[in-house]
């Protein structure tokens, strides 16, 4: 466990390029286990409705995001998401 722990962090301060040499089905083993995890402890929730909408809006997020980025690239979809993150700091809604 711990060495997982220590897996993550050194990914975290990693360069691109160092990230670029994991194959992706690596990435896609860890998002598997983590998904069974989340599943596990799904079932211990008091309201099934809230959960399973969460679950579902998360997929369509997800997919969405996925799509934009495929679509109009990756620095695009950056400077969209920074715009948009300075139009709504500028509004006066406090």
């Amino acid at each position: 466990m711990s060495g997982l722990i220590l897996l993550i962090i050194a990914l975290f301060f990693a360069s691109p390029a160092f990230v670029g040499i994991l194959p992706f089905a690596i990435f896609g083993a860890l998002l598997v286990f983590v998904a069974i995890e989340l599943g596990k402890h799904s079932f211990k929730t008091e309201s099934y409705i809230i959960t399973g909408l969460v679950a579902i809006l998360s997929l369509v997020v997800g997919l969405v995001v996925f799509y934009a980025v495929q679509k109009i690239g990756k620095e695009e979809l950056l400077r969209l998401i920074f715009l948009t993150y300075r139009i709504f700091n500028n509004l006066d809604i406090y």
